[in-house]
């Protein structure tokens, strides 16, 4: 059946399969097998710069994948991709048939102070690639990025007339910490999450006025 592949016997456990050429990352990292890998990549048709592995959270159990595919550009620090979502139902903790769900998403991946891309990306590393919604020149998304990576406070809240003190918590971002979706609102306006793992961190909305980001609304997120 056309995008539908099978996965087969467990063949043991690695962040890195099949010649450790495509890195792989994410809470279900280590359950891909080598026969996982090689149905994605047959999937995507070309190369993958990572995978990123989840579980399902909804029933029945099922695994999520993200194919990160080779970049189509990169200039100056940024490059720019193709998604491919992919899942897969279990059978006794194992893959059963890998399909295709999506193939428009797409990804950006910003430079580290300069420094060149890693060959082997994880979930950690803060130039990891993320996904993008909505249109951002080049420019927008290296000035969104420094400005995340600056770890950036909110402005505090004015005390009330009679003395009473406001209190934002969490009021500042961590830039150590790496993006994973980056969102277009409006024009001046953006959101960004911000996480280890994909289903839990920081939510924060930042507006564009008088040449330069503003931190906005920031709380926690699960999903």
């Amino acid at each position: 059946m056309k995008g539908v592949l099978s996965a087969g016997l467990m063949l043991g456990v690695m962040t890195t399969l099949s010649g450790a050429d495509i890195p792989i990352f994410g809470r279900s990292a280590r359950l891909l097998q080598i026969q996982d890998v090689t149905s994605i990549r047959t999937l995507a048709g070309r190369d993958i710069l990572a995978i990123e592995a989840e579980r399902d959270q909804v029933l029945p159990e099922a695994w999520l994948a993200v194919a990160y595919l080779a970049p189509d550009s990169e200039a100056g620090g940024i490059r720019r991709g193709r998604i491919l979502d992919l899942k897969t139902l279990l059978k006794d903790a194992r893959a059963t048939e890998w399909r295709v769900t999506s193939h428009d998403g797409r990804y950006a991946q910003v430079a580290a102070f300069g420094r060149p891309f890693s060959n082997s990306v994880t979930g950690d590393d803060v130039d990891r690639p993320f996904r993008m919604f909505g249109d951002f020149s080049d420019t927008e998304l290296a000035g969104v990025i420094s400005y995340v990576r600056s770890s950036p406070r909110k402005s505090p809240i004015p005390d009330d007339p009679d003395g009473t003190s406001h209190v934002d918590y969490p009021d500042r971002l961590d830039g150590r910490v790496p993006l994973v979706e980056l969102r277009r609102v409006d024009r001046n306006t953006v959101e960004v999450f911000m996480g280890r793992e994909r289903s839990n961190g920081y939510r924060a909305v930042l507006h564009y006025r008088n040449r330069s980001w503003h931190l906005g609304e920031i709380a926690f997120y699960m999903s």
